[in-house]
């Protein structure tokens, strides 16, 4: 299920992931508080750009975050 990038990172927030504006480009970077990161996620639109489902299954990946428990906060 896409989701809107404001979601997204809302969500990603609860489980300690922060999101970095693209210095240039349109790839925001995921990290984590504990250091883990690097993730990019595109999103050209900013807050309004729509996260494909791949992506975000990825990102979970990434993570070691459960994917069901992160489409709960969704």
């Amino acid at each position: 299920m896409p989701a809107k990038f404001r979601r997204v990172r809302a969500a990603a927030l609860t489980f300690g992931i922060t999101f970095f504006p693209p210095k240039r480009g349109s790839h925001w970077k995921a990290h984590r508080d504990n250091g883990t990161g690097g993730y990019p996620v595109p999103a050209p639109n900013g807050e309004k750009s729509t996260i494909s489902d791949l992506y975000i299954k990825k990102l979970c990946v990434h993570f070691d975050i459960d994917l069901a428990e992160f489409k709960n906060e969704l």
